[in-house]
């Protein structure tokens, strides 16, 4: 863990352990928050969706973000959700 990589570097006695704890917890919750995004933009996108796109499920959906989007489609507007996962684990 990062804790544990921080006490081998000697980076854990020189920084309080406070400190030590919120990094670890960012840390893990940009990891999650980026690798959960996608699902959670194609979830918002279902509970959204126009008359024209009922009928369609979540491959579909998925598929049509990367078609018209690319990869970078699934990632806009993850910064807010950073602001917001990240001031959680203080």
């Amino acid at each position: 863990t990062l804790s544990k990589l921080a006490k081998e570097h000697e980076l854990g006695e020189r920084m309080p352990p406070a400190i030590v704890s919120l990094a670890c917890g960012s840390t893990s919750a940009v990891v999650s928050a980026t690798a959960t995004y996608p699902l959670d933009l194609v979830r918002r996108r279902l509970q959204m969706r126009c008359a024209q796109d009922r009928g369609h499920g979540f491959v579909r959906v998925f598929k049509d973000v990367f078609k018209a989007e690319g990869l970078s489609g699934f990632y806009r507007g993850i910064i807010p959700e950073y602001a917001k996962v990240v001031p959680g684990v203080s």
